[in-house]
């Protein structure tokens, strides 16, 4: 049985040897109310940890805010 770590650097590790590029499009789970229930927290917790790794590789990040895209990481060539 894999668990979440697994997971996780399998994934890693595909983004760091994609050839071309990648979009990645997910929710932001960590700006609201902390979820009561622990297994919901979890949750929230391991997408803000995951959305962690994959902004430290990602050349650039937007948030998108009511449909206004907020640059968070510029490109190299943005600067």
């Amino acid at each position: 049985d894999k668990n979440i770590a697994d997971y996780k650097q399998q994934l890693i590790n595909a983004l760091n040897n994609a050839k071309g590029d990648v979009i990645l499009v997910s929710n932001e789970t960590g700006m609201g109310v902390v979820p009561m229930g622990e297994l919901t927290r979890r949750y929230c917790d391991e997408a803000g940890w995951l959305h962690q790794e994959i902004a430290a590789l990602a050349d650039q990040v937007i948030l998108m805010v009511a449909g206004i895209p907020v640059v968070i990481k510029p490109t190299s060539s943005d600067h």
